[in-house]
């Protein structure tokens, strides 16, 4: 279905699950080449989380965080309340409330919804594996 939308100029999402994985495809025509009688089209797949772990260390090095600021900042990109962190790192919640002041603070956001939004939009950045070319 996704493909005869594309045919005829028109972007869609599929949602691909499996095994209790979902993963988001975007199929988007791309402009016809002159004379091309086929259908060219971008596919565009969704990360399989908001925050991907690879990021995480870029940032926190990037904007000098302690081990702890950023252990918060992963829990906060998961969805967790301040409370629900401070019950999974077992502190105060006060304490919790300390580390994302000096995260916002460290990283010039506002507030946590602007810093999970940072962390988000930063570009996929996965582990360097080296390949051998022959």
């Amino acid at each position: 279905m996704a493909l005869i939308k594309a045919a005829g100029g028109k972007r869609s999402l599929v949602n691909l699950s499996g095994g209790g994985l979902s993963l988001m495809l975007a199929v988007v025509p791309l402009k016809p080449e002159i004379g091309a009688r086929e259908t060219r089209i971008a596919l565009f797949f969704s990360r399989a989380e908001v925050c991907e772990s690879g990021m995480f260390g870029f940032f926190a090095r990037s904007y000098g965080l302690t081990q702890t600021e950023e252990q918060v900042l992963i829990i906060l990109c998961r969805g967790l309340s301040t409370p629900e962190i401070a019950l999974q790192m077992k502190v105060a919640v006060s304490t919790v409330r300390s580390h994302v002041r000096s995260l916002c603070a460290k990283t010039g956001s506002s507030g946590v919804r602007e810093l999970v939004n940072r962390v988000a939009a930063l570009p996929p950045v996965a582990p360097l594996h080296l390949v051998q070319i022959h």
